[in-house]
């Protein structure tokens, strides 16, 4: 029973942590990234309209 081996589901634990880590630092630049272009594009639609 390999899957039951205490080694093997602190192995998969220690991964799944690992993996939720990477996944939290990438998130939240692309949302930095994405409201930045948001408002650089609101701003410069905003500011041709009133010329």
């Amino acid at each position: 029973m390999a899957c039951c081996n205490r080694n093997l589901r602190e192995h998969v634990n220690e991964e799944e942590e690992r993996i939720n880590a990477q996944g939290e630092d990438i998130i939240p630049v692309l949302l930095k990234v994405i409201s930045i272009l948001v408002v650089a594009v609101g701003l410069s639609i905003g500011l041709s309209q009133i010329n």
